[in-house]
Order: structure tokens, then sequence, then C-alpha cells
């Protein structure tokens, strides 16, 4: 198959454009990496990452070229840049066959062994622990069809949990284990102390005297003995005989479950001194919970309880103590997240670039949201997904909106628009190869005043080597926004006006940066969740300068 199926794009804006474009054809494909690549495939044709067989969701909706009509997706880290080797490759399936394409991603930041210190890394981890937390610090309300949603949060709770991570760079960040250690510190003492046994009917060699219960094979193992009574039988065999006796055991399935937990749990505090804490925070409340847990776990393993007790087998289901005992119940709670939290992290890893879609489009919505000359005629709630769905921890169709300003711009109404949900819109559907990952549409009731889209790109530069000037990156995007309109507007009638803004990672960077240009801005955003604050503040400076100046063109 050697024909071009598909082109994969250094920027999402960069469809179209020959400059910053490589065709996939064979099977190696090589091209530099500045973080969020996007792939153009031939419509009908489906991605997979091979390993897992994971298939990809679209990016916006398709778009058509005089040739065929295509689909974009966002593509896995580096394609993928991960610390196991023998993850390099993406399937594709096209015309009922499958071609395995490998990927060479120079620049792209490879994940590291865990002994081995990753800034990028921990800041990923954070990142999705930080919606982890959204859900568990939830309070859970009933909604009115009965049912208990502790997955979602209104928008107007997002700025006040954004505030309560500021000023904490001088700490470790949040983890699952620090959760873990505050609350299991004590109940995992009692779980083992009173650890639930089992009595096992065993048979051996036992006493004459002591002798009390019987089976089948004792019996036939007794008249095989030489001797005409018990007593006879006995001293041939220095008097003992075949019984059945009962003896305590602690193997059991939720012992297995508990020993598990605390390895996996000494294991995960002693990553999270030597990624986290190291010398810097070693003072630091943190650091004493999660190091103070450890200790407990070593002592904890070698107790007499757990010392002939295996490991739980693969694949299994929970017991009835592990669902109903109070003791169990909670630590077989905990070892699930943990069990998660060690499948997802690879995928996570993998999904960064989508994840910091997700974080630009919660601080986006949570910003407009709070814009005091808006008023929001819904009201809405952000919904977050418990796991991960190829790095998405957000629903689309959760955003905030649609807005109106009754005072000093009646005459038009804003909406929010996320990618996922672009095909169903009268004016994004159009929008595809512009790969945006979100879309700020502001409609007049004016019919004779042509609609107005901020397209908001998401890049993930902090995941790669490649630096860009923010110069460069503007220019990049504003070319490629400025041919997409000329090529749009020739093929529809009052095609809109069209904005760029471009929210920029960056992992060097402590404050933000705002770099207004004719028709795209862009933000550089740091990537430590405790600066997101900051960038809500900019962000409303931002947000006033391009839709007071979009809107007061609409009112011309």
């Amino acid at each position: 198959m050697n024909e071009v199926i598909g082109q994969i794009h250094y920027f999402p804006w960069s469809i179209g454009s020959a400059n910053e474009t490589v065709d996939i054809i064979g099977t190696h494909v090589e091209c530099p990496f500045y973080g969020s690549p996007v792939l153009s495939i031939v419509q009908g044709a489906e991605l997979f990452i091979s390993s897992r067989h994971e298939k990809f969701t679209p990016l916006g909706a398709s778009f058509d070229t005089l040739q065929n009509k295509y689909t974009v997706f966002e593509a896995p880290h580096g394609i993928l840049a991960h610390k196991h080797n023998s993850r390099s490759s993406l399937s594709l399936l096209y015309d009922k066959k499958y071609q395995t394409i490998e990927f060479q991603m120079i620049g792209a930041v490879k994940q590291q062994e865990e002994k081995v210190e990753n800034a990028l890394n921990g800041i990923v981890l954070g990142w999705s622990q930080f919606f982890d937390d959204l859900i568990e610090n939830n309070h859970v309300q009933e909604n009115s069809q009965g049912f208990y949603q502790s997955n979602q949060l209104p928008w107007k709770t997002i700025n006040s949990k954004l505030c309560d991570l500021a000023g904490k760079e001088e700490e470790p960040r949040m983890a699952l284990i620090i959760h873990i250690a505050r609350k299991m510190e004590k109940n995992i003492t009692d779980v083992v102390n009173g650890a639930r046994k089992i009595l096992l009917r065993t048979r051996k060699m036992l006493p004459a005297e002591r002798l009390a219960e019987v089976d089948t094979t004792c019996v036939q193992w007794l008249v095989r003995q030489a001797g005409r009574t018990l007593a006879e039988k006995a001293a041939m065999n220095r008097h003992q005989l075949l019984g059945i006796t009962r003896e305590e055991s602690f193997n059991t399935l939720e012992n297995m479950v508990l020993k598990d937990f605390i390895l996996r749990c000494e294991q995960e505090c002693h990553r999270y001194i030597q990624t986290e804490v190291r010398d810097k925070f070693k003072e630091n409340k943190k650091a004493q919970d999660v190091n103070k847990f450890k200790n407990l776990c070593t002592v904890l393993k070698t107790r007499e309880q757990l010392e002939n007790v295996a490991a739980p087998p693969p694949g299994f289901s929970p017991n009835y103590a592990l669902q109903n005992d109070s003791r169990y119940r909670l630590i077989w709670k905990q070892y699930q997240r943990l069990i998660r939290q060690e499948d997802e992290e690879d995928r996570i890893w993998d999904w960064q670039s989508r994840l910091w879609s997700d974080i630009v489009r919660v601080l986006v919505n949570t910003r407009l949201h709070s814009r005091s000359k808006m008023e929001e005629i819904l009201n809405s709630n952000l919904s977050v997904r418990k796991e991960q769905n190829l790095g998405s921890r957000v629903y689309a169709g959760c955003e905030p909106g649609p807005f109106v300003d009754k005072k000093e711009c009646p005459d038009f109404v804003l909406e929010i628009v996320h990618s996922d949900q672009a095909e169903k819109h009268p004016v994004t559907r159009k929008l595809g190869r512009t790969g945006g990952h979100m879309f700020l549409v502001a409609n007049s009731l004016n019919e004779d005043i042509r609609s107005r889209v901020i397209i908001i790109w998401a890049v993930h530069l902090a995941s790669s080597e490649n630096k860009l000037s923010w110069q460069a990156l503007c220019e990049s995007a504003q070319q490629n926004l400025k041919r997409h309109q000329s090529s749009l507007e020739d093929r529809q009638r009052r095609f809109p006006v069209l904005k760029g803004l471009v929210f920029a990672s960056d992992i060097d960077n402590t404050r933000v940066d705002f770099y207004p240009e004719t028709d795209v801005a862009l933000m550089n955003v740091p990537i430590d969740q405790r600066r997101w604050v900051e960038t809500l503040n900019k962000m409303e400076e931002v947000l006033d300068l391009l839709l007071d100046e979009f809107l007061g063109v609409l009112n011309v």
C-alpha cells in the first residue's frame, strides 16, 4: 500500500500546509515533533495503537478536498515516546486491510524509568490527579431525577478549586498515595491485626489418642496397615494414625488483596519520595505523611498473619468479604484506585496532549462563565470522566452557555463548541480542516452581519525538546488561519470571520505571557497546575480584548 492515505501535520492548524506536513507513505514516517501533531486520514480508514488496539476518536468535523474526504485525529505523544520500546507504531485499517506504520518523531520527550527524575511525567500525572480530586472533594447532590452525580460540578465552583491550588509551589504535588496514606493509616493496622482466617480440614499423622475425625481416604489408609486392632496398627506407625485435623489459615482472597495492597502502597510511597519529595520537601506535611505510611507498610508486610499469604490470582472477582465487610471494603476501594492509576499511567502519558486540551477547555470555560459582562442563558455543570478515555477526562457538551450581553451588546449570542460536537453545529461543521480544539461562535441577531469564530488551539509544547519562539508559533498559526479563511470563503457564501487563540504549554516558564497579534493571539501557559489561577486572571484581560473587538465589529 504505497498510496498516500493520510498525512501528519506539525500543528493542529497545519492541515494543507506543505511546509508543515509529511505524507504517510509505506510503513515508516519521520518528522519533527512540536508537541501536538495531528493526523488527517482518508475517511473510512481507522487508526489504532498497535499494542492496545485503542481506536482513535476524531478531532472536529471531517473536511473535503478535491481528491477525497478526510478525518482529523490527535496523535499520541511522540507516536509513541514511551519507556517500553515495544510500543512505537500505529495500526491503520483501510479497505479491510491492516497496515502497521512506525513513526520516528524527532524531539519528543521520552518517558523515563521510575527511579529517574522526570518533571514532565510527574506533572502529567498531577493533571489527571487534579480531575480525580475534583470528584473526590465534590459534595454529592441529588438531581431532579433522583440520581447522585458525584462527577458533576457547577462551573462557578471551578474557579475556587483552582484558587485552592495557588500558592503551593513550595510543597510537592498532590498524589493519590497521599490520599491513601491519610485515609488508611489507622484503618490498615486494625485490618491486619484482625485479619480474617479460616479453618482448613487437612489430613496428617496424629497421635492415636488425638484421632477424632477420619474420612474415606483415612479409612482406606488404615485398612492397609498391619495389625488387627487400632492399637496394633498405631504401634506399627510410631503410635500415630492418619486423621483429619483443622488448621487456621490466613490465605484467603481478602488477605491476598490486603497484602498486595500493602506492597503496592510501599512501592508507590518510595516512588513519590524519590521523584517528588527528594531533599527539597523533606519537612513538608505531605512528605512526612507518605514517609510515615511507607514505614508502616514495611512493618505490616512482615506480620505473621501475612507471612504465608499468596499473591491474588490474575483477573479475580471480589468475594463476599471484599464487598461487604466494612474493613475490607475500604481496602478494596483504595486497592482498585491504586490499580487503576498504575494501569492508566502509561495511557495518560501517551495521550497527554489530549489531556492538555481538556485543561485548556476547562480554563477557558471557567473564565467565560465568570465573565461579568455576560449572562448565561442556561445553567451548566462540568462533567468529569471517572476514568480517562484516550487521555480525555471531560465530557463534551458540558460547556457553559450560550451567553448574552444585554447591556453593551444585546444583539449577539456567544456559544462554546467542543471539537467533538463541531460536526453538529451549523458554523463549526465547516471548520474541520482548521484543527480547532474548541470554538467560540458569536452570532448576531442581525442576519446581515457575518458570524465571528475564535478558534482555540491547545499546543503541548512542553512535551517537545524542539523549542520554538512565540513569534514563530504565531506566524505559523496566523499564515495557516489566513489560508483556511481564504480557501473556505471561496466555497461558502457569507463564511464567518475567523480569529485564533493559541494556548501553548511551557515547562520552564513560571509566569503567564500573552502575545497579541493581528489575527492570532498566543498565551504561554505554565504547565504546573498551581499556576493556573494566574492563567485565569490573565485570561480575563485576553478574552475582554478579543471579544470586545469581535463584538464591537458585530455591532457596526
